[in-house]
């Protein structure tokens, strides 16, 4: 579509709604691709390879510098008509908004750049306006009510009406001589004053019309690191706007807002101009960008694996990349408890874009470090923005930031751009940190204290702090017992002298957080502990408080305990409570706030005798001996899938191949291994309680086929 042509109404939000984001940008859940950004005119898609001014630029990799990033160059405007625009005439926005440019001060220029993309031609929603000139939407909310009787309206969409050019002047400045790039932009003499304005003093060096605003038609954005590659990698951004569209819709509670595909291909490209990426690991801490997909596609020799919380986004990671044939994986990981084991000092290179508070930043640029095996050369990328509205905000992040003791190597601003997010200008800056000597220590110490509150929105916001749901239950009558009351284990009853609940439930450990006055004399564990590593001893039973925020750690929290009964105590009723992933090891009864998980009994072993068929002297009939075999083997894939299962904190694919060889009699440990990698490659270097839920799903069926796949994938030996 061009940008002169009428757009149809109801496509995009009002200009006038309002926002309700937080700090970082979330409003609502976070929303699917937005109406597409009106076309850029040929030759406004990337910066030029150098400024007006300055040396060349490498055309091969980026800058190593700070670097700002504005966003993509609009078409040249017609001088006259930019000159109409900016000095008040009625086709130009006014002298209101004038005055509000002016207020501005050195910051005006984001309210320039603003304007001319009004008067450019094209048609405009709020939100593209927004992320195109990465200005916070209530900046850009200001700007438009004080030019709103101005603009010309096509539905949802608005613009300045521009002014035909002179037949004297020409429509666009003449192209530049020397690098390839827009054209130059006329000289700020060239444009004309506003009538009545007295000129200033002649000076030295460039001249500017008196009272011009400033903003030159044509004038290029600040140089971009990678934005000269682009225009080789149309059909990966194509792609990757495609998987990004389809990918499972963000959840405002994880402050999840979708980046556009541009902006993961720039990070893939960045990543690869930057750095040596053959060989290389990257460790995405969480990826709801699918940053992962972009970088595998640009460069396939680099292994990637994803860490995120979020299930659907792993599994969709996980289909893409098995159906692109990228070496991309999967790990399930709440930070607030734990980096996966797999990923602990595996990767070079971390990258992430965290909740947008001191806290989430603090944490998952931490995990990143802990990420990293290589701690003289490794390096994090982080992506953070916040709203040139609230530095104060900005500020808390980068003294989270400093004590990690990382040095800040590039910092590229406005670098992300984003489809949401309008209250941080749909933008933000890209850093890159490096790891000093004294990272290590105070990462530890920041994940060690690390809060469950990260997040901007939702009940696991900063501002949503409170008590642990064991804390919250514990009233004036005195201490619950842990586990007592219902079969749901909701600790609603008063403990007796022995610590007993009125069942006769009597936890052996305490897991969580949980009051000082409950059962001082239990012995305690954290959280991130119980998932970490299996227990000392090996307790009867186990309570475990779980606070808000944190549900989904839930069956990873009971396939950790071995215990023969869990009571759990969490902050709001159960739902989608994940049965089939436990149903092997638990029998679950929920009851309000509370769950009882009592543990089955393992399959019996194989005695060897032959199953009875029938009435006594029965002969054999036809189909026995294939019914005898599928009950064998029935029975010996629920014998491994428990072991594996019982053994949680155990690399999954070890524990397998000893139970499959054991199971088949017919295998060395070799040509086991070599059956476990054909029916599940994702099994390598993992624990069952970092594996994805899709993958627990797809375990059974999998350990099944193991006991029946040719042996002939591995040699004897």
């Amino acid at each position: 579509m061009e940008p002169s042509d009428p757009v149809p109404s109801g496509d995009s939000a009002d200009l006038t709604t309002a926002t309700t984001a937080g700090p970082s940008g979330m409003s609502g859940d976070a929303p699917g691709p937005a109406a597409p950004v009106p076309a850029r005119a040929p030759g406004s898609a990337a910066a030029p390879d150098s400024a007006p001014g300055s040396a060349p630029r490498s055309t091969s990799a980026p800058a190593a510098v700070s670097t700002p990033v504005s966003a993509p160059v609009s078409a040249p405007v017609p001088v006259p008509a930019l000159a109409s625009a900016l000095a008040g005439d009625a086709a130009g926005p006014g002298e209101e908004a004038m005055a509000l440019v002016a207020r501005a001060g050195i910051d005006g220029r984001r309210l320039r750049n603003a304007l001319v993309a009004l008067a450019d031609g094209r048609w405009w929603t709020l939100a593209d306006l927004v992320r195109e000139t990465a200005t916070s939407r209530r900046t850009i909310e200001e700007l438009l009510r004080e030019v709103d009787g101005r603009l010309e309206r096509s539905g949802a969409r608005f613009r300045l009406p521009a002014t035909p050019a002179s037949p004297t002047t020409p429509a666009t400045p003449a192209p530049r001589t020397g690098p390839s790039g827009p054209p130059a932009p006329p000289e700020p003499s060239d444009l004309p004053a506003p009538t009545g304005t007295a000129a200033r003093p002649t000076r030295t060096g460039p001249r500017r019309a008196p009272g011009t605003p400033g903003m030159r038609p044509g004038a290029v954005a600040p140089a971009d690191p990678v934005a000269h590659l682009l225009t080789d990698h149309g059909d990966l951004v194509a792609l990757m706007d495609e998987l990004i569209a389809k990918a499972p819709r963000g959840r405002h509670t994880l402050d999840h807002v979708a980046a556009t595909g541009e902006t993961v291909v720039r990070r893939a490209l960045l990543l690869d101009t930057r750095f040596w990426l053959d060989g290389a690991r990257l460790l995405c801490v969480g990826d709801h960008d699918l940053t992962s997909l972009a970088t595998a596609l640009l460069h396939p020799g680099v292994e990637v694996t994803v860490a995120d919380i979020d299930e659907r986004i792993l599994a969709y990671i996980a289909e893409q990349a098995a159906r692109l044939d990228l070496a991309v994986r999967t790990r399930w990981a709440d930070l607030r408890l734990g980096l996966p084991a797999s990923a602990h000092a595996w990767a070079d290179l971390a990258i992430t874009d965290p909740p947008y508070s001191p806290e989430g930043v603090a944490l998952f640029v931490a995990r990143g470090a802990e990420g990293l095996r290589d701690r003289e050369r490794g390096r994090i990328l982080l992506a953070y923005g916040a709203s040139e509205r609230t530095p104060a905000l900005a500020l808390k992040v980068q003294q989270a930031l400093s004590g990690l003791n990382l040095v800040s190597e590039a910092i590229y601003p406005d670098f992300n751009r984003y489809l949401g997010a309008e209250a941080i200008g749909s933008a933000a800056d890209l850093y890159v940190l490096r790891p000093t000597t004294k990272t290590w220590p105070a990462a530890a110490a920041r994940v060690e204290t690390a809060a469950t509150a990260i997040y901007t929105r939702g009940p696991q916001s900063v501002e949503s702090t409170g008590p642990s749901p064991a804390a919250a239950t514990s009233g004036a009558a005195g201490s619950p017992a842990p586990g007592a009351g219902g079969p749901g284990g909701s600790p609603t009853a008063a403990s007796g002298a022995d610590g007993a609940a009125d069942d006769g439930f009597a936890p052996e450990v305490l897991v969580g957080d949980w009051p000082r006055d409950v059962l001082p004399r239990v012995p305690r564990a954290r959280l991130t502990t119980w998932l970490a590593k299996p227990y000392a001893s090996d307790p009867a039973s186990v309570a475990i408080s779980v606070p808000a925020g944190l549900e989904t750690a839930l069956p990873r929290l009971l396939l950790a305990t071995r215990a023969r009964e869990v009571r759990v105590t969490v902050a709001s009723p159960l739902r989608d409570l994940p049965a089939d992933l436990l149903s092997p090891v638990y029998r679950l009864t929920a009851e309000g706030t509370g769950l009882r998980a009592v543990r089955v009994p393992p399959p019996a072993p194989e005695t060897g005798n032959a199953p009875d068929t029938g009435r006594a002297g029965d002969a054999e009939r036809p189909g026995d001996n294939e019914r005898t075999g599928d009950t064998e083997r029935t029975g010996d894939a629920e014998r491994i899938l428990r072991r594996i299962l019982d053994n949680a904190h155990g690399k999954l694919a070890n524990t397998w191949r000893e139970a499959l060889i054991g199971a088949r009699g017919d295998l060395t440990k070799k040509q086991a291994r070599a059956v476990i990698a054909v029916v599940a490659p994702w099994a390598a270097d993992v624990t069952v309680l970092e594996l994805p839920a899709h993958r627990l799903r797809e375990l059974p069926a999998a350990v099944r086929e193991s006991l029946s796949s040719p042996a002939a994938a591995g040699s004897p030996g």
